[in-house]
């Protein structure tokens, strides 16, 4: 991924909208869906940007009734309203205190309304303080808006938006800045009982938010405080963020595209600035957003938040596209939900390149037809000299979760990837604290993360210092997905769950497979293809080429546990707890570190190649257990060459005495017989003799009952 492009900059690009033309003829609006309030107190039908514009009125519930497209831009003709004379829009607010819905007209064809600034004018919100509704509309959009504007200035004592960052220390005369949604900040309602929020709904066709900036360079002093919250909207946390149901008649997206905040004060303050900046949500801040129920595709991309960091100033910023508290839902979507190539990049502090979750928040993603991706995504902090704060820390290049916050991720139709995405910090000064963990993901402590009943789940080409793929001190459940592959992510373990009350489990159906060509690391226990809603897990979990290390107890349930070509396993314990439970191993140098204990009937597969004439399938170093009513079955898969020997086991632990092995309770099938096998080196090595003429047995190499825990003697490591 190219990391460079989001320290180079976000320059705000504002093109002139290109209003939609006419559709064909259509029904006339039904008006069934007068708004989720209702029409208000006060109505208005518009015709024109003028008539639009004149709607403006304070403290009230109003609902304006478009009865054709509508396109609001620096070029409509001034009015004079309650707000300013002149220009109509520039750096403050089209609509102010009151709250709007927005709508096509009876008996009107559902028609188009868009606001745009014209001539790369700056512009500010188009609805600030109330509610804003838009439904029935044919398409929606926002387009070139650079808002420049803050919702309230005081004094520096000390700047503090964020508690959880402690106090800082500053001058008594810098100033503090504060902006709440670029384009539309509801922050309360405006009689007591009513509600506040953002509710984009039952549109025909796209709703469209593209090269937008909420640019708080020009904000506050040489030193100063800034803080901005939704680089397009901000709700109150009393109030929603509701985008659905959009694009029925069209198939129309949802998209934020070329969208984000900006701190630029590298020419102005380039030897003196002492800034403390703060961001939050690059698209979208609020406590409870659902994006549900749209019938084309959900997209954002290239949301970013930047700060170019000069001299002694800091910056933390937290969700990328999205920062959310409470419960929130992308939900049953037609088309593909995507985060595309956005990001974080300031001076200290980045955490969530895509979506931040607060402390207790959750996030569902499920029942989405098409696929849910996550690529190109980071997060990136970058202190340099002379910063008041030189530790960098960069976690969750695509998610960030708060403490007790979940993710879910569960049953969509289409695959689900996180590709490309990265935490990356860095410090200039030595003796500096540098972190970065989780490239894809990263979750705090009590979090919960479940990416379960998908088709294909992908991990690829991540990158992090630490957990490039997953870094939580929470739970991680990766369950019943068609498919899932975890390869090419670039740091120490590509999974890494810290502390002993972390918990992993890993579940695949029947001939579905989860493999990990990447690392992993488990301070906690782990569960392995256990049942998943009442389902059978019977499948493979597999390490290519890769290693384990679980230093709590491992449960495996059911299906296979797979060692193939040089891979590691390091636990605690391995418990196979069902009759078709499977430890199996393929290739050369595999090694198992811990101790292994085997239930009745449970199997060790072991698949020979032809450099196993030197080097076992398996090596184990630890305690084998079976208890004397146990079976233990060895399946042996390939094509032998006669009169070779090949070494199967070699164990470390324990020796087997003669009387241990036995043809009657030891079952062999497949390509060799009972008499073809033979432990040497004081029963720690078991090899495969093949004979001048194999056995047409027909079936797999199996042995039953390897011995009895009483037969066997401990050899001194």
């Amino acid at each position: 991924m190219n990391i460079a492009k989001y320290v180079a900059g976000m320059t705000p690009v504002l093109p002139l909208l290109v209003t939609a033309s006419a559709v064909g003829a259509q029904d006339a609006a039904d008006n069934t869906v007068e708004g989720i309030f209702g029409y208000g107190d006060k109505t208005v039908e518009v015709s024109t940007a003028q008539d639009l514009l004149e709607a403006v009125d304070s403290k009230h519930n109003i609902t304006v009734l478009l009865k054709g497209d509508i396109a609001v831009t620096d070029s409509t003709p001034t009015f004079t309203g309650i707000i300013h004379d002149s220009p109509c829009w520039g750096d403050s607010y089209l609509f102010n205190l009151s709250n709007y819905v927005f709508k096509s007209a009876v008996n009107a064809l559902t028609c188009d309304l868009s606001f745009t600034p014209a001539d790369n004018a700056t512009a500010g919100k188009a609805v600030r303080n109330g509610r804003a509704e838009f439904c029935q509309l044919r398409h929606l959009s926002f387009i070139g808006i650079h808002n420049i504007s803050e919702d309230v200035e005081g004094t520096y004592t000390p700047f503090q938006p964020m508690a959880a960052e402690g106090a800082l220390t500053a001058a008594a005369d810098t100033t503090a800045c504060y902006g709440y949604g670029g384009v539309f900040s509801s922050d309360s309602g405006l009689t007591t009982g009513e509600s506040g929020g953002v509710y984009i709904h039952d549109n025909e066709g796209d709703i469209r938010f593209s090269n937008i900036c909420y640019d708080g360079s020009t904000m506050g002093d040489v030193n100063c405080g800034i803080s901005l919250r939704g680089g397009a909207i901000y709700a109150h946390p009393e109030w929603n963020v509701e985008i659905n149901r959009n694009g029925r008649s069209f198939g129309g997206s949802v998209s934020f595209d070329n969208v984000g905040i900006l701190l630029d004060r590298s020419a102005e303050y380039a030897n003196s600035s002492q800034c403390y900046f703060y961001a939050y949500g690059g698209a979208i801040y609020t406590d409870d957003l659902s994006i549900d129920e749209n019938y084309g595709p959900i997209s954002f991309n290239k949301v970013t938040i930047r700060q170019t960091a000069v001299h002694r100033d800091e910056g933390y910023a937290y969700g990328g596209t999205l920062y959310l508290n409470g419960s929130n839902s992308i939900s049953r979507n037609a088309g593909n939900v995507s985060f595309i190539d956005g990001g974080i990049s300031v001076a200290n502090t980045a955490k969530g390149g895509a979506v931040f979750l607060a402390d207790g928040a959750t996030l569902e993603m499920s029942g989405n037809e098409g696929d849910v991706r996550f690529s190109e995504n980071i997060a990136s902090a970058s202190a340099i000299d002379g910063t008041m704060n030189d530790d960098a820390l960069a976690q969750g290049g695509a998610v960030y979760l708060g403490e007790n916050s979940s993710l879910s991720i569960c049953d969509n139709s289409g695959d689900v990837s996180f590709s490309s995405n990265a935490a990356c910090a860095t410090a200039s000064e030595s003796g500096a604290a540098v972190t970065a963990e989780g490239g894809a993901i990263r979750g705090a402590a009590g979090s919960r993360i479940d990416i379960c009943g998908n088709r294909s789940v992908f991990f690829i080409d991540n990158q992090a210092a630490t957990g490039s793929a997953i870094y939580t001190q929470g739970t991680l459940n990766i369950r019943n997905n068609a498919y899932v592959i975890v390869e090419g992510n670039a740091g120490d373990y590509a999974v890494y769950l810290e502390g002993a009350s972390s918990s992993l489990q890993l579940s695949a159906a029947f001939g579905n497979t989860i493999c990990l060509d990447d690392s992993l690391y488990a301070e906690g226990n782990a569960e392995l293809n256990a049942d998943y809603d009442g389902m059978d897990q019977q499948g493979t979990i597999e390490l290519m080429s890769a290693s384990a290390t679980i230093l709590g107890n491992t449960a495996l349930h059911d299906g296979t546990l797979l060692l193939k070509q040089g891979s590691h396993l390091d636990v605690r314990a391995l418990n196979l707890l069902s009759s078709s439970a499977t430890l199996a191993a393929e290739g050369k140098e595999n090694t198992l570190t811990g101790n292994v204990n085997l239930t009745e009937g449970s199997t060790l597969a072991l698949t020979l190649n032809g450099y196993n004439t030197s080097t076992a399938v398996l090596v184990l170093d630890g305690r084998l257990s079976i208890d004397e009513t146990y079976t233990l079955n060895i399946e042996l898969n390939g094509v032998p060459a006669p009169h070779t020997e090949y070494i199967l086991l070699d164990l470390t632990e324990y020796a087997y005495s003669e009387s241990g092995w036995r043809e009657d309770i030891v079952r062999v099938t497949g390509d060799a017989a009972f008499s073809d096998l033979e432990w040497q080196n004081d029963y720690t090595r078991l090899v495969y003799r093949v004979p001048a003429v194999p056995e047409p047995t027909g079936g797999l190499l199996c042995l039953a009952a390897l011995v009895a825990l009483a037969a066997k003697r401990n050899r001194p490591r």
